[in-house]
This record gives C-alpha cells, sequence and structure tokens, in this order.
C-alpha cells in the first residue's frame, strides 16, 4: 500500500519520468556541477518525499529502491540516539542540516532507532541538492553524483570530532591532498581499476589484472574521476564498497583496499621497474610466509572494541580496522610508514627488500626479502633489528612468556592496556596483565611479529597507548618480583618507551651480599649466576639510573648524577608531566620521525650524521657542540668563547662535522673502555662472547666486584648509546670495574694505554704527561674517577 506521500507525489512523479533518465553537467574530474545559480534557486522537496518515489522501482531508476533501503539503514540516518531533532543546533548543522530528518521517521522500521525527540539526520539534498525542480520535472537535481566537496560541507576541519572519533578531523582536507585523489587518471584496462572512481567500481568484483583485461570492459569507462569518498564508500549506506565475502574471506575494508592494493602478483608487482614503491602493491610487504623463520611482511594486526573488552581481538584480514590500524586512509600518506619500515622497531625491513631488490635487478626480489637473526649490524651492540623480533619463537608461551610484552605487538598492546587500567581512577575496568591472554592465532608456523603501529598506538591518528608513571617491573632469577621496585615519573609521551627499554632487573636481582670482596659461591642463594639481569637495551634504566640502580655499584662510592645532568628532565612539563614528550619521544621521535634514529653509522660503526636538532639547544658549545646537519645555514645561539655568551650564529657544515667527529670520539671511547673491562676480566679467565649467551665462559666468577664488571660490560655493551644517554654514569660504573679488576683495590685511579686506546684515554682525560711532583704522581695514561 502507497504512503500518503506517495500518493501526493504520483502526479508529479509521472510527469518527471521522461526527465529521471537525463544527465547532468559534470566538471573536467567527472563529478556533477550545477551552476550556483541553480543551486541557489532550486527549492526543496524533502526527505520524505525522495523517499516516496525512489523506493518503487516502478516510479524510478532500477538500483533505487536498494539506494533507498541502504540510506534508511546507513549512519547518515540511523547514526545515534543521543543526537535527535531535538539537539543543539551546533549539532544539528551536520547531523540535521535540513531540519527534516522526522519527514523519514514513517520509514524507519525499528521503532528503537527513532528518538523521543524526534529523527536527527543527513537527508538526500544534503548531498544532491534541492529537489524540488526535479520532482516538478524542470531539471535533475543539481549534484547527480555528489563529489568529496559535498562531503566536505560536514566532515571537514571545521567540526572537531576527535574526542568520539578520532579518525573524523579533517577528512575532506586529507583527501583533497591526498594521493589518491590527486594521482594520475586512466581509463583504460586494467589501470581504471586502480586509477579512476569509475574503475574501481566497474571492476570492484573481478580479482586479479588477468581477469580485468579479459573483462575487455574499459570502453564502460569514458570519464576518470580521481579516486575520493564515494570510491571506498557506498554513498547511501557508509559502509565500504566490497562486501566482507565477495572477493576474499575478509573484512570489507580489507577487500576495499585490496582491490588496488593488490594481494597478489598484479601489474606494477611482476613486471614494474626495480625502482618500484613497494607501498603500492602490497604483497610484497604485507605477508610473512608462515613456513620460514625469516619475517617477510607485516603480519596484518587486531581488531578490538575498547568500548566492550579491550582484550578481545578479531586478527588479521578479518579485522575491521586491518588497515587503519596502521594507516589513516583518508590522508593516504604512508611517510611514517616507510619510516617505521626503516626503524629497528620494523626490523629495517624495508632496507632489506629494497636491498633484494636491487640486487637482483627485479622487484619480485621482495617477496623472500626478510628480517632475520643476522640482519643486524656488526656494531657492539647492536640487537635492535633481527635478534629482536626472530631469535626465538615469542609467540611461545610456555618457555617466552614473560619475553612477549616486548617482542611482539600482541603482547606491547596487551600489556600497555591492563597498565592503562590498574593506573586510572577506575577500579572496575582493571586488567592484570597475563600471557596465557595474548593470542597469536593468527600467526602460523614460524610467523612473528614486530612491533607494529598498534603495539604503541591506539589508533592512526597517533594516540598512545600511554600507561603513566609507572612502577618497573623488575624480577629475580627465579622470576619473582624483587621485594623493592623502582618507581619512574610520569613521562608523558616516553612512558610507552619505559615498558621495554627500562630493562628487566637490577643488582637486587642477583640477591648479592654488597662486598665486592664476597666469594660468588659465597653469595646468598647462589646458583651459577648469569649477568643477563638487566637485558638489553635499557635506556631509559640509564637516564633514570637513581631510581633503577642498573648497574653494579662499588660500596661508598657516589653515583649520583651530576647537578648539571638534564637528560632526565627533556620534554618534561614540570607542571603537567603528562602533556609532555620525555626525553625518550623528544630526541629519537623530534619532528614525529619514526626511524628513532639519533645517529647515522656506516657499515663499519663510524657516526657519519647527527640526526636530532634537539642537541643543540643544551650543547651549544659551552661544553660541547652537537649541532645535526639539518640545520646548516639556519641560526642557532652557539657558545663563543670570546664573549662567554651564546651568540647567534650560522651553522655552517664544519660546525656540523665537528659535532659529529666529537660523538665519535665519544662513542668510541665508550667502546674502548668497555674493551678494557674485557681485558681485565679475561686475565682473570672470564672470556666474554657477546654473540653467545650467557655471555662468558671460564672457571669461576671469582668474587662479587669480579662478577659486578662482569655485569656491567654486559649491561653497556648491550645500551650501545649509554655514552650519550648518561654519560657520568657510564664512565663511574666502568671506571670502578677497571679499578677493581686491576689490583682487587678501589684506589680511584686507573691506567689505559693511550696507544692501544687512545679514545678511552681521551675519553676518560688520562694523562699525556707524567707529574712525580703530584700526590700520588700521575703516570703517563693515569685517570682519576670521573
Amino acid at each position: 500500500m502507497m504512503s500518503g506521500k506517495k500518493v501526493i507525489l504520483l502526479a508529479a512523479s509521472l510527469l518527471a519520468m521522461s526527465l529521471w533518465g537525463c544527465s547532468t553537467d559534470f566538471d573536467a574530474e567527472n563529478n556533477s556541477a550545477a551552476s550556483d545559480a541553480t543551486i541557489s534557486e532550486a527549492t526543496l522537496a524533502g526527505a520524505g518525499n525522495c523517499v516516496g518515489c525512489h523506493e518503487d522501482a516502478d516510479l524510478s531508476t532500477a538500483d533505487s529502491p536498494q539506494a533507498v533501503a541502504d540510506y534508511l539503514a546507513g549512519k547518515h540516518v540511523i547514526h545515534s540516539t543521543s543526537i535527535n531533532a531535538g539537539s543543539d543546533s551546533g549539532c544539528l548543522e551536520c547531523h540535521d542540516p535540513l531540519g527534516d530528518g522526522p519527514s523519514l521517521e514513517q520509514y524507519i522500521t525499528d521503532p528503537a532507532n527513532i528518538p523521543l525527540d524526534g529523527l536527527a539526520a543527513v537527508t538526500c539534498e544534503t548531498c544532491h541538492g534541492g529537489g524540488g525542480d526535479h520532482v516538478s520535472g524542470q531539471l535533475p537535481v543539481p549534484y547527480v553524483t555528489p563529489d568529496y566537496n559535498r562531503c566536505g560541507q560536514c566532515h571537514n576541519a571545521d567540526v572537531d570530532h576527535h574526542k568520539y572519533h578520532p579518525e573524523a578531523d579533517s577528512i575532506v582536507e586529507k583527501v583533497s591532498a591526498s594521493p589518491h585523489l590527486t594521482g594520475v587518471r586512466k581509463t583504460e584496462a586494467p589501470c581504471a581499476k586502480c586509477h579512476s572512481d569509475e574503475g574501481a567500481k566497474l571492476y570492484k568484483n573481478v580479482v586479479g589484472i588477468p581477469a580485468v583485461i579479459e573483462t575487455n570492459a574499459s570502453a564502460a569507462i569514458t570519464k576518470a574521476s580521481p579516486i575520493q569518498c564515494r570510491t571506498c564508500h557506498q554513498a547511501h549506506s557508509l559502509e565500504l564498497l566490497l562486501a566482507a565475502d565477495e572477493n576474499y574471506p575478509g573484512s570489507a575494508e580489507f577487500n576495499t583496499c585490496t582491490n588496488c592494493h593488490q594481494t597478489d602478483y598484479a601489474y606494477h608487482g611482476e613486471t614494474g621497474p626495480v625502482g618500484l614503491d613497494l607501498a603500492r602493491v602490497i604483497y610484497d610487504t604485507h605477508f610473512d610466509d608462515p613456513f620460514t623463520p625469516d619475517i617477510e611482511g607485516y603480519n596484518l594486526g587486531p581488531d578490538h572494541d575498547l568500548d566492550d573488552d579491550p582484550l578481545t581481538t578479531i586478527f588479521g584480514s578479518a579485522s575491521e580496522r586491518v588497515c587503519r590500524d596502521c594507516h589513516d586512509v583518508h590522508e593516504a600518506d604512508t611517510t611514517i610508514n616507510k619510516q617505521w619500515a626503516n626503524s629497528s622497531h620494523g626490523g629495517n625491513i624495508a632496507q632489506l627488500k629494497a636491498a633484494a631488490v636491487v640486487a637482483a635487478g627485479t622487484a619480485e626480489a621482495a617477496l623472500t626479502a626478510g628480517v632475520d637473526s643476522t640482519t643486524g649490524s656488526d656494531f657492539p651492540g647492536d640487537l635492535t633489528t633481527g635478534d629482536a623480533w626472530e631469535h626465538y619463537d615469542w609467540k611461545d608461551t610456555t618457555n617466552r612468556d614473560t619475553c612477549q610484552r616486548c617482542h611482539t605487538a600482541t603482547g606491547a598492546r596487551n600489556y600497555l592496556e591492563a597498565m592503562i587500567s590498574l593506573n586510572d581512577d577506575d577500579t572496575t575496568n582493571d586488567i592484570t596483565y597475563d600471557p596465557i591472554n595474548n593470542d597469536f592465532s593468527h600467526l602460523a608456523g614460524n610467523a612473528q611479529e614486530m612491533l607494529y603501529c598498534w603495539g604503541c598506538h591506539a589508533n592512526n591518528s597517533g594516540d598512545l597507548r600511554n600507561p603513566g608513571g609507572r612502577t618497573i617491573e623488575y624480577v629475580d632469577e627465579d622470576g619473582e618480583l624483587l621485594p623493592e621496585l623502582p618507581v619512574l615519573p610520569d613521562l608523558g609521551k616516553s612512558n610507552v618507551c619505559n615498558s621495554c627499554h627500562s630493562g628487566r632487573g637490577n643488582m637486587d636481582s642477583y640477591g648479592l651480599s654488597g662486598n665486592p670482596s664476597t666469594p660468588m659461591t659465597s653469595a646468598p642463594g647462589y646458583t651459577g649466576k648469569n649477568v643477563t639481569a638487566t637485558h638489553y637495551l635499557a635506556a631509559s634504566a640509564t637516564i633514570y639510573q637513581a631510581q633503577t640502580k642498573v648497574g653494579y655499584q662499588y660500596p661508598d662510592l657516589s653515583y649520583a648524577d651530576k647537578s648539571f645532568y638534564s637528560h632526565k628532565s627533556i620534554g618534561i612539563n614540570s607542571d603537567s608531566p603528562e602533556t609532555g614528550s620525555g626525553p625518550c619521544a623528544s630526541c629519537h621521535l623530534e619532528d614525529s620521525n619514526h626511524r628513532l634514529q639519533i645517529i647515522e653509522r656506516d657499515a663499519a660503526g663510524i657516526i657519519t650524521e647527527l640526526k636530532a636538532a634537539i642537541c643543540v639547544s643544551c650543547h651549544n658549545g659551552k661544553s660541547t657542540l652537537f649541532v645535526a646537519a639539518s640545520l646548516v645555514g639556519t641560526t642557532q645561539d652557539i657558545w663563543n668563547d670570546v664573549t662567554e655568551t651564546a651568540v647567534s650564529t650560522t651553522v655552517t657544515a664544519q660546525l656540523v662535522d665537528d659535532s659529529v667527529a666529537e660523538l665519535n670520539s665519544k662513542s668510541d671511547g665508550f667502546h674502548e673502555a668497555l674493551a678494557i673491562v674485557a681485558e681485565e676480566l679475561a686475565a682473570d679467565g672470564l672470556n666474554f662472547t657477546p654473540n653467545s649467551y650467557p655471555y662468558f665462559n671460564g672457571p669461576s666468577w671469582v668474587n662479587e666486584g669480579t662478577f659486578g664488571a662482569a655485569h656491567n660490560l654486559n649491561y653497556l655493551y648491550n645500551e650501545p648509546g649509554a655514552y650519550a644517554h648518561n654519560r657520568f654514569y657510564a664512565k663511574r660504573l666502568i671506571f670502578d670495574s677497571i679499578d677493581w679488576l686491576d689490583d682487587g683495590v678501589l684506589d680511584g685511579t686507573i691506567n689505559i694505554d693511550a696507544v692501544t686506546y687512545p679514545d678511552a684515554a681521551a675519553w676518560f682525560g688520562a694523562a699525556e704527561t707524567a707529574d712525580s711532583t703530584a700526590v700520588p704522581s700521575i703516570a703517563v695514561g693515569d685517570a682519576n674517577r670521573p
């Protein structure tokens, strides 16, 4: 039975029948165009009238009934009962801009979707323009095919939805500048499938490039509009372009994105140039071969509903956030993603694939190139690539459960979410982290995870899983929490880094007596202890050593930070520290660069570039000058020895070269000093084997002081930036270790062979000339405790 409004419109509809097949003018981008006069003079027909005609196939085009059904069930109509016809006008500007949402209530089948104060809806004419003249049979609607600008009436920077939908901000601005919209457009098959709005929809059910070519449907594309909102979204339902089971047993999001960013060999992937941007076809970068121990791709990540259960996970291609976990699909800017793929968190996988392509001369070589335990550099302490992600089967909850929170993205995510729940003021949402709940069912065979975006970030807008200031869970050799645990302050964004880079234990983990002369066999609870309590890459523990005490500190000696030591305060807002970046993010993520690199080294381990521009803000030359290469030509406040003030100075290439030379000297001094510790230990029969667990072989640990020196060596060797993170702490630990090992007495002086270890001698300030008149006398190579 026809509704009343259908009867009223029937006559006008019949009059307009001859016009419904007509076209409208299109602009250069094949978007429907209407003159300003047409738009302004067009009268509104009302959404109820639009639906009344277009839901009947006999009165409209063949696909209108389905479009109407999709629209009435879609987000533009059924979006929230908290927004209704009586809501604030500021909300209704977008949620019901024409004020005719209530006219659709008669078509809503479920009364629960109609708010008590009336339905608010984005109605037809908001996007298509006034339909009064269309109904009267005079004109088509102003916008037959609305483009991204029509969407931009609401989805723009003027509407702040960050609180409710973090990804909804500035969508139209992002789309307008994205390579999706600005990229090359093509009409011929198979190119049109990815290089036009029309082709994407025409070939959406055609799987694979050969099948697209065989359809020979290119003649159907006479104009090529850019990829835009309507390409990926069903215009009326707002659901994604492809149904969840049309082409692949994956989610609608997965199928929509892989309509172009294909999962199998494609035109670009198989026959494209060697220099191809690997982001275009994801087959060579996003999938891991589970039958190899190497990691050839970025295992697709989890989806989760934080309002329901933050640990409920849907993985891989079935996830409705499988692409958005790591990508802002509206902006389509992969800059950060590429930085990550060239970082230690990403196993430098992009570098490995690019090198494989160049070596083989074919783009196909990228398919099998991957991360393995041999892909770290030979530089001492570099455990940041293959070993961190592939050395063990980290998903083995029986044997590697304690490792998962740092060596897998799943464990990192679940751990951080648990810490967030425990550190907030709501006790009803508390989660206890238990590795048994880490779901790795998406990882078949030997497949592993690296630290993917969704491990640290809650969404692709960059919001972090920030647990706040927290207690560091150091454990003893049996894996039990220590009685006294260090507490770190709130470090803002750097809290996320602390979860892994604060180490796993300190000297309390060993249960020693505290007397370096005590034979190790007499140490409390002696079990043949190894030296790995601190674990690896414990940079945060080094910076906050006053709390963590990660090194072996010989008794009656001061290890307090120098009064001028400021690294622990970088990026901290004293009034509200949670709003700052903290030292880790301020330095390693400067300008959001996810390569995390402060320095660049060549294959020989020599520093070739300082990348962190922040260094000069403190290291301005009064004691040391560190200026980044990116600052050449800029003006910086640099110390002038003549005026003894910081003077506005133009940074030159020479100043940068001098900074790099100074960094190399300090880095080399640090590592040469560690070599002296290793040499002294070898004299006691304890040989350091840094690439072979448990890292020392020999008859015994001798005493606690010797064991402590070995601990310091292993800890600092595997914290290769300690000379920069907290140089005085690192110097004192190394100095005291050498001082103890040379004769079992802490006398505050060591002697360094400047011929064999010139940089270590310079680092410690060893005497270059003898002075017999000094008390005690100074020999060549003598250095006093820093």
